[in-house]
């Protein structure tokens, strides 16, 4: 990518965020992705991380985690998704391997976690995601649908279907 910058939304403090230009992120595990954000929705859990409600979103932060992305780069370990595919995204990155993840409770991965509160979010103009090739970390858009169409899946589906 030629820009060295992007625009983001970070949260910095409790009432305290903004868009701001940040580095845009780089691969730095073979088995990242990097995807241009394509659409990005406000959960109210965003809301709730600027009101400094959300113990474990870590300042300053890129928030948002309800996304869909078309992929520009890849890691030499990806093999499920190439340059190009849209994908909608889970709302966390999780390892698969962590005693966390291997108890079920994968949004709290040791090495990943939600994005905007532990890992960098969607509300910026691009975005690395973490094990990309887990199982249940990218979904592919199928041709025929938008991402509006699916933006709502992987975190107000889920959020209703668990309810």
């Amino acid at each position: 990518m030629e820009n060295k910058t992007m625009k983001a939304l970070v949260y910095q403090a409790p009432q305290n965020y903004g868009l701001m230009d940040v580095p845009v992120p780089q691969i730095i595990d073979p088995t990242d992705v990097i995807g241009k954000v394509t659409l990005a929705a406000i959960c109210t859990s965003d809301i709730h991380i600027v009101h400094g409600e959300v113990a474990s979103a870590v300042a300053p932060r890129i928030i948002g985690h309800e996304f869909c992305i078309e992929i520009v780069e890849i890691g030499a370990d990806v093999k499920t998704v190439k340059p190009g595919d849209r994908c909608v995204v889970k709302p966390s990155a999780s390892c698969g391997e962590c005693v966390m993840c291997k108890m079920g409770v994968r949004s709290a991965c040791l090495k990943g976690g939600i994005f905007g509160t532990t890992v960098d979010g969607c509300f910026a103009e691009y975005m690395r995601v973490p094990f990309a090739d887990q199982k249940g970390e990218l979904y592919k858009i199928p041709e025929g649908l938008d991402e509006e169409s699916v933006i709502l899946l992987p975190d107000m589906l889920g959020t209703a279907y668990y309810a």
